[in-house]
């Protein structure tokens, strides 16, 4: 019985790009009751599954577009904070502007679950990093959206994110500052008086040299 279910989720898959609407409608529910019934069968899978999901999103039929959004439902449901909010970061990596807009939307919904997560600068970092220059781009929906998600961000854990926020070079401070703050003047003057945290060296301190003639140099 597992491995049949294994298969089904393969073929399913498979079947969202097919280019007969009936078909990847019918996939797209039969993603939807696996990832809730049987999520273990998409794990190996996950990482395909989930840009055809967030590019099925933006599809013409309102059917489709409801279909791919209970089976992304069910895919956030069933796969944890840890897992899934870096798994969301690596689809902003992926050149194409509706999975894009589609992941950084998820990402505002799912930032409040992964508060815990994001309070560590080692996590908060590269989502500022990856969600900042996508507010530069053409697309308004994209544009729009990279903006909410960098609110969702600070909301979740607003002294890290003003932490690395202050790390940012300052052309991106300024543009940081700049995209935040018709929506959130507040958090634009935090930004404005943040200071970067200094960095400690990682060169090994060298041994001071004795002054010429001995002595401590006192008298």
């Amino acid at each position: 019985a597992v491995a049949l279910l294994d298969r089904l989720a393969a073929v399913s898959i498979e079947r969202l790009v097919d280019p007969h609407h009936k078909v990847v409608h019918a996939a797209l529910r039969l993603v939807d009751a696996l990832l809730s019934t049987y999520p273990q069968a998409f794990d190996p899978l996950v990482e395909r599954l989930l840009p055809l999901l967030l590019a099925r999103l933006h599809e013409a039929r309102p059917a489709l577009r409801d279909a791919a959004a209970l089976a992304l439902d069910s895919l956030c449901a069933a796969l944890p904070p840890e897992a899934l909010f870096p798994m969301l970061l690596r689809m902003l990596d992926i050149q194409a502007p509706k999975v894009r807009t589609s992941a950084l939307l998820i990402i505002s919904e799912v930032a409040p679950a992964a508060a815990h997560l994001l309070a560590a600068g080692v996590h908060m970092r590269p989502a500022v990093q990856k969600v900042l220059p996508l507010a530069a781009e053409k697309q308004p929906e994209l544009r729009r959206a990279a903006i909410d998600a960098m609110l969702a961000l600070h909301a979740a854990a607003p002294p890290t994110f003003l932490a690395q926020a202050g790390q940012l070079p300052l052309a991106a401070q300024h543009q940081l500052r700049s995209l935040v703050a018709a929506d959130a003047p507040e958090l634009a003057a935090q930004l404005a008086t943040a200071r970067p945290v200094a960095r400690r060296s990682t060169q090994p301190e060298q041994p001071r040299q004795a002054r010429p003639g001995g002595g401590s140099g006192l008298g």
